[in-house]
């Protein structure tokens, strides 16, 4: 584990408690295990930093004891670690979301889903680690408009550079780098759709292979007429490196560019990163 970036969730399946002793009912096998972890566990604590948090828990039963070789209907153990957890107990969950809300909420994110958090319980009124994060975001120069406006001018030339024979509709993509340096990109289609790339995944590849990992701003342009959101795909790479502004364009030099000066990985849920037609 390591700390390259500055926040996120990182997911790890211990699934040979699963694949290989519970459903083979192997008792030894799956104590020898938790021994492995148990010794494995100080190590990843020490690692922690102030505002980690360290959840241990399943997604399900799995008692290696039980004569059927299914998943058994035990409650899950839920365990909470870091410097921010104070002793006290979460209860009986009435769901599992309940833990997905309480990560969203740590990290900022005001997805809730059908999850009730209970993070206040386990911190005692500590801040969530968005709260530090703000404080260092708002110290960063704000995007000028003559930075958004350059934006504009590559999203749209690269744009005309778009190959797109089958569906006709192009899109360009400039995105801003910490920094300062701009990459572009647009959308390749192929006769076998999926293999195709969008211009948004496609400045984020470029700027990648230029060692770039933090963005501060992302324009996207289109020939469409109504604002044109992001693909799936697309918001799932850019919330791996969210840019903090995001602009819709239009090809009139007279417009003003539309910004959405907030993070890009809540504007690309409810469509703030758009684009708009000629």
């Amino acid at each position: 584990m390591d700390h390259d970036n500055d926040s996120g969730l990182l997911f790890a399946n211990l699934v040979d408690f699963d694949q290989l002793f519970g459903h083979r009912n192997d008792v030894p096998g799956f104590y020898r295990a938790l021994q492995e972890f148990d010794q494995a566990l100080p190590t990843l604590i020490d690692a922690l930093r102030e505002d980690d948090l360290l959840f241990i828990t399943a997604d399900h039963g799995n008692d290696p004891t039980t004569s059927s070789t299914d998943h058994a209907r035990e409650c899950v153990p839920l365990l909470a670690v870091g410097r921010a957890v104070q002793p006290s107990r979460a209860g009986r969950r009435r769901t599992f979301s309940d833990l997905g809300a309480t990560i969203a909420e740590w990290l900022g994110s005001p997805f809730r889903g059908r999850g009730e958090s209970f993070l206040s319980a386990m911190t005692a009124g500590k801040q969530p680690v968005s709260a530090t994060k703000a404080k260092t975001a708002s110290k960063r120069p704000a995007i000028g408009e003559h930075q958004i406006v350059a934006l504009r001018e590559r999203a749209l030339a690269v744009m005309d550079r778009a190959y797109a024979p089958y569906s006709k509709f192009k899109v360009g993509a400039a995105l801003l780098a910490r920094d300062g340096s701009i990459h572009e990109g647009c959308n390749v289609e192929n006769a076998a759709y999926p293999v195709g790339i969008c211009a948004e995944r496609g400045a984020l590849a470029t700027a990648v292979a230029h060692c770039a990992r933090k963005f501060d701003a992302i324009v996207i342009a289109t020939e469409a007429e109504e604002p044109t959101p992001p693909c799936g795909m697309c918001r799932q790479m850019l919330e791996s490196f969210p840019p903090t502004c995001s602009s819709s364009v239009s090809r009139d030099p007279a417009a003003k560019p539309v910004v959405a000066r907030r993070p890009a990985a809540q504007s690309l849920h409810d469509g703030r990163i758009l684009s708009s037609g000629r």
